[in-house]
């Protein structure tokens, strides 16, 4: 499929805004993949869809399935309800499910085998990774600011379903916020959004509430982007904040080197969400190379998200 029909698919504005985001966040986990954790870095090339020996060409990560099996398990309303969905929705989904990482497993109680990423990349510990931030994020988009904390009970619950440690869940949360934000408030700088979404977390990390205090200075780290939480979400702020668009986000997320494909798909999707556009991501040169037969619910999530937002 093109990703010019799947956008037709859909009618109204919010939805295809929606469905805009999703395909940037799938179109940057795609691309990222193919930088993940090099050891020697390469050029990245913006105008090719890059491969890896052990990766069908195109095919997105873990990344992009589990935002969706996450959006797909929500109930509006019932946080702890919609975790256990996750949960079960997530175990029948193990097999299709490419990269998944150390903590997602270790919930599930699969075997979580020495990760080589995390020698190369910094330390890691089970529990605090970037996984619960990567897949909950997009929840944002479905709430509007007057129903912010409904939200965060929200988010923290999804989070807390695989990833325990209070700077995951404050980072779930921030960063979902992005996403509220990007389609209420786009002109907003990333900043602003955090700093008053973090005043609002009473029992927030000083680790992250450390990092939100000092974006204007956070520079990344020269041996590339770590699987931790408070770490991916000064890249993805970072990325955002030096790019114009998804396809540069994707470019720069994948020269800072590490984990290529988180900060990929979620600064690109930041980009998308914020513009009203869909040239931005209809003119990436690759963006019909991305495996969109592997994820056939993406459009119903937008749809899905669609409806949240609106309160249908």
């Amino acid at each position: 499929m093109q990703v010019n029909a799947l956008l037709t698919t859909v009618d109204s504005v919010l939805e295809r805004q929606m469905l805009r985001t999703l395909a940037s966040y799938a179109a940057g986990d795609a691309f990222g993949v193919a930088y993940e954790y090099l050891q020697v870095r390469v050029p990245v090339d913006p105008t090719s869809m890059g491969s890896r020996a052990d990766w069908p060409h195109g095919g997105v990560s873990d990344d992009t399935l589990l935002s969706l099996l996450t959006i797909a398990a929500v109930e509006p309303g019932a946080p702890a309800d919609s975790a256990e969905r996750f949960l079960a929705n997530l175990r029948r989904a193990v097999p299709q499910l490419r990269g998944l990482g150390p903590t997602t497993r270790a919930a599930l109680g699969l075997p979580a085998p020495e990760n080589e990423h995390l020698a190369v990349i910094g330390t890691t510990v089970i529990g605090n990774t970037n996984g619960g931030m990567m897949r909950t994020s997009l929840v944002g988009l479905g709430y509007p600011r007057e129903r912010d904390d409904e939200r965060r009970d929200m988010v923290a619950a999804l989070a807390r379903a695989t990833h325990t440690a209070p700077s995951a869940v404050a980072c779930a949360v921030l960063s979902s916020a992005l996403f509220t934000a990007a389609l209420e408030e786009p002109l907003e700088t990333l900043s602003e959004t955090l700093e008053r979404e973090a005043s609002a977390l009473h029992d927030a990390p000083a680790d992250v509430l450390d990092l939100v205090a000092s974006l204007a200075v956070w520079t990344p780290p020269g041996r590339g982007i770590a699987l931790d939480p408070v770490e991916t979400l000064g890249a993805v702020a970072w990325v955002v904040t030096h790019s114009c668009d998804a396809l540069g986000a994707f470019t720069l997320a994948c020269e800072l080197g590490g984990d290529t494909d988180t900060v990929a798909a979620l600064a690109g999707a930041l980009q998308a969400a914020r513009s009203t556009d869909d040239e931005h991501l209809l003119s990436i040169p690759w963006i019909d190379e991305v495996l969109w037969s592997e994820i056939p619910g993406i459009s119903t999530a937008a749809e899905t998200l669609a409806k949240w937002r609106s309160g249908r």
